[in-house]
């Protein structure tokens, strides 16, 4: 199973409204910047648990408009995999 982005542009604001830029927000989450770059562009797939790392970091540091819910792996992702056999 690989996960791709669903909205690109809507993964950028949520990464921006935890104040972070996509480079720092990479740093917080030990990985590279230039994958996570391909990644939230919706260039690369990515397993399950870098999905979770993404999602578990917005999770802890977003800050959420008001009646707004936190985002879900299933809210930000898709399963890239269906389909391809």
């Amino acid at each position: 199973m690989k996960y791709t982005v669903r909205d690109s542009e809507k993964l950028n604001e949520l990464i921006g409204r935890t104040g972070n830029t996509i480079n720092s927000f990479s740093n917080a989450m030990h990985a590279s910047s230039s994958y996570l770059k391909l990644v939230v562009n919706g260039k690369k797939s990515v397993f399950p648990p870098y999905a979770m790392r993404i999602v578990n970091l917005l999770n802890k540091n977003l800050i959420l408009k008001k009646g707004e819910e936190r985002p879900t792996i299933d809210a930000i992702f898709f399963d890239a995999s269906v389909g391809k056999r």
